[in-house]
């Protein structure tokens, strides 16, 4: 969820591609924190994360340059119906768990 939740999230709200969101200084900067939110919970409630494992998939996907998908509308449409589902169930996991995520319950 560390890895994907972000772009999940962002892809939703800006209508970008992964590459377009690691390739925009405030969209980039937004998916850490994010990103940084989810491990500092994870390791709270005492679950492994594979940092340096996450760390190497974004390292790989900042080499893709960034084009629009074929179609926005497709990728929005799918953003919007998985979103409220996984970011539903990750902030109510959190929750249940005494774990506030701050930063993905304002978007």
């Amino acid at each position: 969820m560390a890895l994907n939740e972000p772009f999940f999230t962002l892809s939703a709200v800006t209508r970008k591609s992964i590459a377009e969101i690691l390739h925009d200084d405030e969209l980039d900067r937004k998916r850490n924190i994010l990103q940084t939110e989810i491990v500092q919970a994870s390791t709270l409630i005492g679950a492994d994360v594979d940092v340096p494992f996450i760390e190497k998939i974004i390292g790989d996907l900042r080499k893709i340059q960034p084009a629009p998908p074929a179609s926005r509308e497709a990728l929005m449409e799918r953003m919007k119906a998985e979103l409220p589902q996984s970011t539903g169930e990750l902030l109510q996991f959190f929750n249940k768990n005494g774990v506030k995520l701050l930063e993905l319950s304002k978007i």
